[in-house]
């Protein structure tokens, strides 16, 4: 079977090493699957930052790209000019992507719009990931370029292409606001690295990193996502403030790990507006990769209380590091930790703070949620997901 995968995400990701969030992965992770499957046969193209592509392709010992390569854009210029001038009778020259797709069964975008040069032939089969109809359905939270990426990605898939989702809860969504027949839609759950997460039992360097990030020696609940409203983040910081200030509590911190997303003042405002946040809070901004384990092993437990989710990594991450979890009960969250966890309305702080009471007063608690945890995060893995995406590729080309 001849794969054609647009990389764009691993540009993007090469140029932005704090970028590498879901559909970063997704790509990486999809593009180790494929290549160690004896029946696939993959070619590389991107649709954005191909420089950047080929950089980090070349860093980690992987193949070309094949498109866009300097012919490309010369021949897309000719094309351009022979157009502009009417040279109707004169047959517009093939880029390299035009022949791949000759000789290719299936082109999978995990991301962006489909080219027209795909939608335009019969060969080969397209194939959409989509991550989250968030944009599209809660607008607010969101700039409107970002809504319009989203609309057009999937518009351009609309008339014959085949989907991908990362969970039944964005399969739903997809399938219902586009009228789209479900068995055009293939769910492939995602998954948290292995050898990123993972259960650690050496305290002193725990400590070491928590003393990097200025964590302190306390006790503390964890919450990592990208500062932004759709997060809940005030929510968050309101709970856990009322817990501590209604109990008494002086030995437990609330840490936040994340980038400054859209619109992020209004969670430093809640923070700052409170006298005893100071001392309960810590915001450490971005974490490094390596150090992210050790500091999900230290806490207590974590708190996503996020509005709406395609899937979740950070609550499966925190579970495959034997973390206990309070999440939302909405959009996929539920379908992520099953009865592992703690499941929240969002709109609810006192079930919030509930919860997060609930979890500090009981060790054994936190002790059989942790293993629960564990076996619940053991569940999802990237071989199932490269296995599910193959899986899909095959049904549409039989």
């Amino acid at each position: 079977m001849k794969i054609i995968l647009d990389a764009m995400a691993l540009g993007a990701g090469y140029e932005n090493p704090r970028g590498r969030t879901g559909v970063f992965r997704v790509v990486n992770y999809l593009l180790e699957g494929i290549l160690a499957d004896a029946s696939s046969d993959l070619s590389l193209i991107a649709t954005g930052f191909p420089k950047e592509v080929e950089l980090f392709l070349r860093s980690n010992n992987l193949q070309k790209l094949k498109y866009p390569l300097f012919e490309d854009r010369v021949i897309q210029k000719l094309n351009s000019l022979m157009i502009k001038y009417g040279l109707r009778n004169t047959p517009l020259l093939s880029t390299n992507l035009e022949q791949l797709l000759k000789v290719s069964d299936i082109y999978h975008s995990p991301y962006m719009p489909i080219p027209d040069a795909v939608t335009k032939q019969t060969k080969a089969k397209s194939f959409l990931t989509v991550h989250d109809l968030i944009p599209i359905m809660y607008p607010d939270y969101f700039n409107s370029v970002e809504k319009s990426l989203v609309q057009v990605a999937i518009e351009s898939a609309l008339d014959s292409g085949f989907f991908f989702c990362v969970s039944e809860s964005t399969k739903n969504d997809l399938c219902n606001t586009y009228k789209i027949d479900p068995d055009r839609v293939r769910v492939t759950y995602l998954a948290a690295s292995k050898s990123l997460f993972y259960v650690i039992q050496d305290d002193l360097k725990i400590e070491e990193v928590k003393l990097k990030y200025n964590i302190g020696p306390e006790p503390y609940f964890l919450s990592l996502c990208t500062l932004e409203p759709r997060k809940n983040i005030e929510q968050t910081i309101k709970s856990f403030l009322a817990v501590v200030e209604q109990n008494s509590l002086n030995d437990v911190k609330l840490v936040l790990i994340g980038s400054k997303g859209w619109q992020f003042d209004s969670i430093f405002n809640e923070i700052n507006a409170n006298t005893n946040s100071k001392s309960k809070i810590v915001v450490t901004g971005f974490v490094d990769d390596a150090d992210l384990a050790y500091l999900y092993n230290g806490a207590m437990g974590f708190i996503y209380p996020s509005f709406y989710e395609g899937f979740g990594l950070p609550p499966l991450e925190a579970m495959q590091c034997g973390l206990p979890v309070i999440v939302s009960n909405t959009s996929s969250l539920p379908e992520v930790v099953g009865s592992a966890g703690i499941l929240v309305d969002p709109k609810d702080g006192e079930s919030l703070s509930e919860a997060i009471l609930t979890l500090y007063r009981n060790p054994s608690l936190r002790e059989s949620f942790s293993e629960k945890s564990i076996a619940q995060a053991s569940k999802f893995s990237w071989d199932k997901f490269t296995e599910e995406t193959i899986s899909g590729y095959d049904l549409a080309i039989s």
